[in-house]
């Protein structure tokens, strides 16, 4: 049972088109926009396992991250955007033509109530 946990813990649910990951920039008239969750420590840690973190582009929902090494890519036009975890954190990022822009989201307590913050 530990096993299963520890092969599904570490994955992303992307919801919009992944772009692809050879180039910086799919679309050279977009940014680029990544979004991690901090790895911590220790390796195995059952808080990022246990709970997702839901990521939106404004009212898009972009995916789900599980576990530390997840993350989720996504193109968007450049211009202010805001990047929600619902309920707990946003950040506004400025997104440039043909630049990459990464985010990345802390677990800010341990437990099955943690908050994350987004960088």
């Amino acid at each position: 049972m530990l096993a299963l946990v520890l092969v599904t813990g570490c994955a992303s649910q992307q919801l919009v088109h992944l772009p692809d990951q050879q180039v910086a920039v799919e679309d050279p008239q977009k940014g680029c926009i990544y979004v991690m969750r901090q790895p911590t420590f220790w390796r195995f840690n059952l808080v990022s396992l246990a709970r997702k973190i839901r990521v939106t582009d404004g009212n898009r929902e972009i995916g789900s991250i599980a576990g530390q090494r997840g993350f989720l890519s996504w193109e968007t036009e450049p211009g202010e955007t805001i990047i929600f975890v619902p309920d707990e954190a946003y950040l506004e990022v400025a997104v440039k033509r043909g630049k990459v822009h990464y985010v990345v989201v802390r677990d800010m307590a341990k437990g099955p109530l943690a908050l994350a913050r987004a960088e």
